[in-house]
C-alpha cells in the first residue's frame, strides 16, 4: 500500500506536471525583430508576388507582378538586380513557379490580360520557359484563354511526379450582370503536353464554386504523393482530393467551412461574404486553418477541428479590405503565425498594412497581433520564405508601387 505521505508526494508530482503542460501549452510567443529592405518602388499597379530560385544559384528570387506595366521581371537574390522577363503582356495579375522539366530553372504559369467583366476580360494563361539564360528574354507558351483567369498554381493531382497547371477564374460568364456574382465559376487544369507549342487540353475539376473565387493553393492534406487543391470564395473553403488517373481522375469535394455570413463590409464595397483566403496551419503537430474573411474583409479568423467539423474563431477585426495572408513559424516556436496585408488604409487610425498574428497557445485560440510596417504599405500579396537562406522565415510583400523583404533578425531583444 501507500502510505499517505507517499501519496501525498505523488499528488504534488502529478500537480506539478500538470501545471507545467497548461505553462507549456499557454506559454506566450515571442516576437520577432525584422529588417526592411525596399527591392523597388517602381511598380505600377503591383498585384501579387512570387519567390522562386530563377537561376539556380541556390537563392530564392523575388517576381512580382504588376498589373499597370507591359514587363515581368525578377530581382536576383542577393543584389536585388532587375531581370526582364518578358515586355509584351497587359494586365497581368500572377506568376506561379514550377521546374516542370527539371532542368533547375522554374517555368511559370502566368496570367494576363485581367479583367473582371467576361465579356471583355480575355483572361490569357500562358507557360514562361527560360530560352537558355534565365537573365534573357524568357518564352511564352499560349496555354488557353478563360474570361477572369484569377488564380494559379501548380499541383501533382496524380502523384506521379508531374505537376499540372490549375486556375480558377473570378467569376463565372454571367457573374458580372446585375445582380452581380449571381452564377457558376469552374475549377480548371491542363496537364502539360509532350512540346509546349502543341494545344493544351482544357480539363475540369469541377463546375459548381458560386459566386466569386478568390484564392487557390495547393495543399498537401492526405499523405502520399498528391496535391489537393484548396479554393477561398463565396462558398467558404472548399477542399478538392484527387483519385485515379489519366481519364479516370475525379475530385472529391467537400466544403469545410461556408466562412463569414452575407454582410455589408465598407471596404469591399459593400455586400461580401465567405472566404477570402486560407492556408492550413500547423501548431504543435496539430492542423488548423487560418484565414482572411470574408471576400476582400475585415477578420482574421483561425478554425480548428472538432468533431468533424471547423469550429470558427475570429481572432482580428480591423482590417479594411484584407486581400492575403501567409503563414509560417517565424519565431520557431513550433506554431505557425499568420501574416496578413491590407489592401487600402481608409479608415484605420495606424497606416500600417501589413500585420503579424503571433499563435499564443497551442489550441489556436490566442493570438497576439503586432504590425510589422507602418510606412504606407497597402499590401495586396505576401509570402514567407527564407530569403537569406539563414534558416529563419522572412517576409516580402507587394503594394501598388513597392516590394519590400522583411529580413527575420530572429526574436526581439
Amino acid at each position: 500500500m501507500i502510505s499517505s505521505r507517499s501519496a501525498l508526494i505523488l499528488l504534488f508530482a502529478a500537480a506539478a506536471m500538470l501545471t507545467l503542460a497548461i505553462a507549456g501549452a499557454e506559454a506566450p510567443s515571442t516576437s520577432v525583430q525584422f529588417s526592411t529592405h525596399l527591392i523597388t518602388d517602381q511598380l505600377r499597379g503591383g498585384y501579387s508576388v512570387a519567390i522562386a530560385d530563377v537561376n539556380h544559384d541556390g537563392k530564392l528570387d523575388i517576381i512580382p507582378v504588376a498589373a499597370g506595366q507591359s514587363e515581368l521581371a525578377w530581382f536576383e537574390n542577393p543584389t536585388w538586380e532587375r531581370h526582364v522577363m518578358l515586355n509584351d503582356k497587359k494586365a497581368m495579375l500572377w506568376a506561379s513557379p514550377a521546374d516542370v522539366d527539371g532542368d533547375g530553372i522554374p517555368e511559370f504559369a502566368l496570367l494576363s490580360d485581367f479583367g473582371q467583366d467576361p465579356k471583355t476580360s480575355k483572361g490569357s494563361i500562358w507557360l514562361l520557359k527560360n530560352q537558355g539564360d534565365p537573365k534573357a528574354m524568357w518564352k511564352s507558351y499560349a496555354v488557353d484563354a478563360v474570361p477572369t483567369a484569377h488564380r494559379v498554381t501548380w499541383a501533382d493531382l496524380e502523384g506521379n511526379g508531374k505537376k499540372e497547371i490549375v486556375m480558377a477564374p473570378f467569376v463565372g460568364l454571367k457573374g458580372w450582370e446585375d445582380p452581380k456574382y449571381k452564377d457558376n465559376v469552374p475549377l480548371l487544369f491542363w496537364r502539360v503536353p509532350a512540346t509546349l507549342d502543341q494545344t493544351w487540353k482544357r480539363e475540369t475539376v469541377d463546375d459548381k464554386l458560386y459566386g466569386v473565387v478568390h484564392h487557390l493553393h495547393a495543399v498537401k492534406w492526405t499523405p502520399g504523393k498528391r496535391d489537393g487543391l484548396m479554393v477561398a470564395g463565396f462558398d467558404g473553403i472548399v477542399l478538392y482530393s484527387p483519385s485515379g488517373q489519366g481519364d479516370k481522375l475525379r475530385f472529391d469535394r467537400q466544403v469545410l467551412a461556408k466562412g463569414d455570413e452575407q454582410r455589408n463590409v465598407p471596404g469591399a464595397g459593400g455586400m461580401t461574404q465567405g472566404t477570402n483566403d486560407v492556408y492550413p496551419i500547423n501548431i504543435k503537430g496539430k492542423r488548423f486553418l487560418a484565414a482572411q474573411e470574408p471576400w476582400h474583409g475585415d477578420e482574421i479568423v483561425v478554425y480548428s477541428e472538432q468533431g468533424g467539423q471547423w469550429q470558427r474563431n475570429v481572432i482580428f477585426k480591423g482590417l479594411v479590405q484584407g486581400h492575403e495572408i501567409a503563414v509560417g513559424d517565424l519565431n520557431g516556436d513550433g506554431r505557425d503565425d499568420i501574416v496578413a496585408v491590407d489592401v487600402t488604409n481608409r479608415g484605420r487610425p495606424t497606416p500600417a498594412s501589413v500585420h503579424i498574428f503571433y499563435a499564443e497557445d497551442d489550441t489556436g485560440t490566442h493570438w497576439r497581433h503586432e504590425l510589422l510596417d507602418q510606412d504606407m504599405m497597402a499590401g495586396s500579396g505576401v509570402v514567407i520564405a527564407d530569403i537569406n537562406g539563414d534558416g529563419r522565415p522572412d517576409i516580402v510583400a507587394i503594394s501598388g508601387n513597392s516590394v519590400k523583404y522583411y529580413e527575420n533578425l530572429g526574436i526581439a531583444k
